[in-house]
């Protein structure tokens, strides 16, 4: 980058992550004017990015050859010069165009660093995660995404069946859920060695898209009683499971796989809200692009009283995990003319879980404290935008967090985060009752953002 910069973007952590960047920029302390974790409103938790904010641009140069990326958490993190001149996050990175290498069988105990070491001999790597349970404990799969396909494809070759820690691995091109085949569930006659791994392989590879088996054993190498074979094609699932009743005279009951009843918060997380809709955007548009991702239950674009779209809607995918793909690949990507925003949606009470008769704080939000300070300070950086995460949230401080992110969406605003932060604070000193009136009406919370940067622009001047 020719341009001066003294601040580096970084992307792509886990929303667990916060002081560690502290320690990674330790020797440049000297150097840093501030470090801000982005938060998630919604979710209160890291938006997964930061800016680090150098006194000068020979720090900010140094320590960008240096650390061009990180290791924070389960993922690699990427880290950009940042101009002032764009807040937006780069392009998503799509790992099922060729490029991405999905890795099975890995040991739990291998770090993100150590992937990373041994799948960089193969070229460029852009992306590499580990894939985590829901306690942010390491499972026994991760995805490695190269800048070409061809890069891709040599690691897939060269690292299949060998050894990474303690176990030997297994390397696939990462296709896309709808392009994965179809899960069958073995069970009965699993037991006991009446049907052996091999007694499966021999059965299922007569269909000719047979890809592979699972077979589950326990601590003394017996079988847990069922297994799971992948054919690509439906039409071949469909005939396994009409034909397949018994494997040497045992009967077997052979079956599509399902996932367990999940619990109801993980439901919800099947659930999208997707904002920034272009005008003509349809349902059936939506079931184009998302479905793509998995089985969609259902689709719904908001109107207002005149039948025209408000810009935003749902898609509800019958799994968590393929809503979870659907924003991770469409989050940031610019359809129907416009760059989507999509965040998990969240049902109408944790939304506005706030109640008239509460009393009513004269507190700023943490990064509102600084902000005599911001009126005097016209450079564009975010400085001292740090939001300290904590489950006992302050009644003033959840009405800004639901405030924030329509005022950064504001044309006025224009995603400016310290000029977001002094309008919000100007809105919060208003009566509580009004505040919650304006989060359900858009139209009148549009006007009072305006009403509010304009008292803004006066305090400057």
């Amino acid at each position: 980058m020719d341009t001066e910069y003294r601040v580096l973007y970084i992307s792509d952590f886990d929303n667990s992550v916060c002081a560690e960047i502290w320690h990674v920029f330790g020797p440049w302390m000297n150097e840093i004017e501030s470090i801000c974790v982005i938060p998630d409103y919604i979710n209160r938790t890291s938006a997964g990015y930061a800016f680090v904010n150098f006194y000068n641009h020979e720090a900010a140069k140094d320590a960008f050859s240096k650390v061009p990326h990180l290791f924070l958490g389960s993922s690699m993190s990427r880290v950009f010069p940042y101009n002032g001149k764009d807040l937006k996050k780069p392009p998503p990175i799509d790992p099922t165009n060729g490029n991405g290498v999905f890795i099975k069988n890995l040991d739990t105990k291998v770090t993100i660093a150590h992937l990373y070491d041994v799948f960089k001999e193969f070229g460029d790597i852009v992306n590499c995660k580990i894939a985590t349970d829901e306690f942010g404990a390491p499972r026994n799969f991760a995805y490695v995404t190269y800048s070409s396909p061809d890069e891709a494809a040599e690691a897939i070759k060269k690292m299949d069946g060998r050894a990474v820690g303690k176990r030997k691995i297994l390397t696939y091109m990462h296709l896309p859920k709808s392009k994965r085949g179809v899960k069958l569930f073995i069970k009965n006659g699993l037991t006991d060695g009446c049907v052996s791994e091999e007694d499966l392989k021999n059965e299922f590879s007569k269909y000719s898209s047979f890809e592979d088996l699972v077979y589950p054993i326990d601590n003394l190498g017996k079988s847990r009683g069922f297994a799971f074979v992948i054919l690509s094609d439906i039409d071949d699932a469909n005939r396994a499971i009409e034909e397949v009743k018994e494997i040497h005279g045992v009967p077997v009951h052979v079956s599509i796989a399902t996932k367990p009843n999940a619990d109801p918060h993980r439901l919800e997380q099947a659930n999208l809200f997707v904002r920034n809709l272009g005008d003509n955007v349809t349902q059936q548009d939506l079931i184009d692009e998302f479905g793509a991702f998995g089985t969609i239950v259902s689709t719904k674009i908001m109107l207002d009283d005149a039948g025209k779209s408000r810009h935003f809607g749902f898609v509800r995918f019958q799994d968590p995990n393929q809503a979870r793909d659907a924003q991770l690949a469409l989050d940031g990507k610019k359809m129907w003319g416009n760059v989507l925003a999509i965040t998990p949606a969240q049902k109408q009470k944790a939304r506005y879980p706030y109640k008239s008769g509460q009393q009513y704080y004269r507190h700023m939000m943490p990064s509102m404290h600084a902000q005599d300070r911001m009126y005097n300070d016209r450079s564009f950086y975010p400085v001292d935008f740090y939001y300290k995460y904590s489950p006992q949230v302050s009644y003033t401080q959840q009405m800004g967090e639901m405030l924030m992110p329509a005022v950064l969406k504001h044309s006025l605003v224009n995603g400016d985060v310290k000029i977001a932060n002094v309008v919000t604070g100007i809105l919060l000193q208003k009566d509580p009752n009004q505040i919650t009136q304006w989060l359900y009406d858009p139209h009148a919370l549009d006007h009072v953002i305006a009403k509010a940067y304009m008292t803004y622009q006066t305090q400057i001047k």
